[in-house]
C-alpha cells in the first residue's frame, strides 16, 4: 500500500513557496543537475535527458546533450547541437514558466503568469 503525506494547504504552502522565493532572490545564485523524462500513461519513461543549469535572479544557463540555452533576463538563445542551430526569442512569461525556476517562484510571490 502507497502512503502519500497529507499536501499543506494552500495557506502552508504559499508560505513555502514565499521562503523559497526569499531564500533565492537573497542567494548568489544556485547550479543544478537534473533529469527529466515523459512518462507514460503506463509508467514508461522515454525522451530522457539529463543536465545542469546555473540560475541567477531571472537569468539562466541550462545545458543537456542535446540543446544549450541562456537566457539574460529579455533574450533567449536555444542551441540545438544536432543541427548547430542557434534561435533567439523573446519569450512570453508562459514560455519562462515552462522551464524556469525563478520565473515560476516570482508568478508564485506576485500573482502573475
Amino acid at each position: 500500500m502507497l502512503s502519500l503525506p497529507t499536501p499543506p494547504n494552500s495557506g502552508e504552502a504559499k508560505a513555502i513557496l514565499d521562503r523559497a522565493f526569499a531564500a533565492f532572490e537573497a542567494s548568489a545564485g544556485i547550479k543544478l543537475s537534473f533529469k527529466s523524462a515523459t512518462v507514460d500513461k503506463d509508467g514508461t519513461e522515454y525522451e530522457t535527458q539529463s543536465g545542469e543549469a546555473i540560475i541567477k535572479g531571472n537569468r539562466f544557463k541550462i545545458q543537456t546533450d542535446a540543446a544549450d540555452i541562456w537566457f539574460d533576463g529579455e533574450t533567449q538563445w536555444i542551441l540545438i547541437k544536432e543541427v548547430n542551430e542557434v534561435n533567439i526569442i523573446n519569450p512570453t512569461g508562459q514560455e519562462l514558466a515552462s522551464i524556469s525556476l525563478w520565473h515560476c517562484l516570482e508568478c508564485t510571490e506576485t500573482g502573475t503568469s
